[in-house]
């Protein structure tokens, strides 16, 4: 009898790992070698403290998901996700990028995944937020309501929250799939909840760059993107030369050519943010206009915009005046650049600026104010507004959440337009919603499933995994490969792995085969074959020798 080769005595030792693995469908085992001397082992399953498939079972098994596919788990391209620098559509986030976690911070983009897909797609929709598409199997932090009971019994967490007008258990918060949420679930929203003191606002950074300056030459006015040659023409008549970034443009009117100047920074008040909410609501800006259309009942608001106007940037309104409205026009390329840069120029463009997004939350309440048109400064006020931009609509709601205030946003769509509508009655927490330390509980209106055929989108987290879309909080996945659990081991206890040997029963995914070939790992043997081949190819084109020994 011949004794075993070490390929064949490793392999097995990979067999008898794969036995302790949770994973109800396929069992798989992989074990680092180098030198002869066994580094690390791992297994598939559930990553440490959460619930392994052999207590909840398999749901790639209920969803007839084959082997080998659709192992990244998903979202539709026009999911807006929070970042350090706003709403974005998570098919436009970069690696890199930073977004909000379930932790409530900031943690890096490590991967951007984009795949097609056809098949079956969720919509969850929770109470007063926009629904949300993503694949059946893509997990929600959420709080199932009827774990909080034991039959008759209430749990003492749940019982306290009553009392509180709470009515969810923090302690029962987990990781669940979009499939399994019910009406009646709760679901968990982060928001941002930093606070910066800005006395200040810096209008030069907010200026187009120089080479956008016109100067008078030859009786026409002419681009020079040479600073240098600015700074020559501006001396010789007698005009102080305006450096990168200062809020000083020249402008053309009626033939004369003269200089269009304001303070590079305002101080950030009250009535100033009330300025910016009516501009979000009302104004938009053209070449070197920007204008307030005011409607019959607004027209109370029309003098407090010319005086505020007047105070902060020392122009002058030209009114026009019809039956039942009113039109303030300021002349003033500088302040049209500025506020079109801060705030968008149009109703479709609208937002607020991230710096205005972490300010003290009593002057984002006059902000609030200006964009709903009421003055009301009470603890809790009534209040419609109504906006075409997606990315203002969430970023008022993030503002309302953090004045304590819980709002409902609704869309309407139709052939011409789409229009988001935010609701406030008070600012009272309700039976479907509540807020708590930086996170918001709003019960699941309902779950729906329907057949998508297009792109969809993942996002690989650094530390956290997780990320915060414009509903709810989702993870990056829940399983975790052999080979992917033997290379965390040997990070976890800082064992180099550099030129080792990794034996798995299973041909390495691409995912797994990522890992190995960053890891360093120089030499894969595999024992089964894996249904999604790209993995060994790769592997093969990154100069990794690969093994095939076939095993029971």
């Amino acid at each position: 009898m011949s004794r075993p080769s070490w390929d064949e005595y490793f392999m097995e030792l990979a067999k008898v790992v794969s036995k302790r693995s949770t994973c109800l469908r396929q069992k798989v085992g992989a074990i680092i070698v180098k030198d002869k001397r066994i580094l690390t082992t791992g297994y598939n399953g559930a990553p440490s403290g959460l619930e392994h498939c052999l207590d909840i079972g398999c749901l790639r098994e209920k969803l007839g998901v084959p082997s080998g596919e659709r192992q990244e788990l998903c979202l539709a391209p026009d999911v807006e996700v929070l970042t350090n620098r706003g709403f974005v559509e998570i098919s436009k986030i970069k690696e890199g990028d930073y977004v909000l976690t379930h932790k409530n911070l900031y943690r890096k983009v490590s991967r951007v995944v984009c795949r097609s897909y056809r098949g079956m797609i969720c919509i969850v929709k929770p109470a007063g937020l926009l629904p949300i598409k993503l694949t059946p199997e893509h997990e929600v932090l959420a709080v199932k309501t009827t774990r909080c009971f034991d039959g008759d019994e209430i749990c003492d967490d749940y019982r306290q929250n009553i009392a509180g007008r709470n009515f969810y258990c923090e302690d029962c918060e987990e990781w669940i799939p979009a499939i399994l949420l019910e009406k009646g679930d709760f679901v968990v929203l982060g928001f941002e909840t930093g606070i910066e003191d800005l006395k200040n606002l810096d209008l030069s950074k907010y200026v187009n760059k120089p080479s956008e300056v016109y100067i008078e030459f030859s009786g026409s006015m002419n681009s020079f993107e040479n600073s240098n040659c600015m700074e020559e023409v501006y001396s010789a008549r007698g005009w102080k030369f305006a450096s990168i970034g200062s809020p000083k443009r020249l402008f053309e009117e009626d033939g004369i050519c003269s200089i269009d100047e304001f303070p590079s920074e305002v101080e950030v008040n009250s009535d100033l943010m009330w300025l910016f909410g009516i501009y979000l609501a009302n104004g938009c800006t053209s070449g070197n206009l920007i204008s307030f259309s005011l409607k019959g009942f607004e027209l109370d608001v029309e003098e407090r915009i010319v005086g505020a106007m007047g105070e902060f940037f020392d122009v002058n309104p030209l009114t026009y005046k019809r039956v039942e409205s009113t039109l303030i026009v300021f002349k003033s390329r500088t302040l049209a650049t500025v506020f079109e840069n801060m705030f968008g120029g149009n109703a479709y463009a609208k937002r607020i600026p991230i710096e205005l997004m972490r300010v003290k939350p009593k002057l984002q309440r006059h902000m609030l104010m200006g964009w709903l048109k009421c003055d009301c400064y009470g603890e809790g006020f009534d209040a419609t507004g109504f906006t075409t931009s997606k990315t203002l609509a969430l970023q008022m709601y993030q503002v309302c959440l953090r004045m304590n205030i819980l709002p409902t946003l609704d869309i309407k769509s139709s052939d011409e337009s789409v229009t988001y509508t935010l609701r406030i009655k008070g600012n009272q927490n309700s039976r479907k919603g509540y807020i708590k330390e930086g996170r918001l509980y709003t019960m699941v209106s309902y779950v729906k499933t329907e057949f998508y055929n297009g792109k969809v989108y993942n996002l690989e987290v650094e530390r956290d995994n997780s990320f915060t879309t414009e509903s709810f909080t989702v993870h990056n996945c829940r399983g975790l490969h052999a080979e992917q659990n033997a290379i965390i081991q040997a990070a976890k206890f800082g064992i180099s792995i550099e030129g080792a040997t990794l034996y798995t029963t299973h041909c390495p995914c691409i995912t797994c085969a990522k890992m190995i070939i960053n890891a360093g790992i120089k030499r894969v043997v595999y024992g089964k074959d894996y249904a999604d081949k790209r993995g060994l190819e790769l592997l093969k084109k990154a100069g990794i020798e690969v093994v095939y020994f076939p095993i029971d």
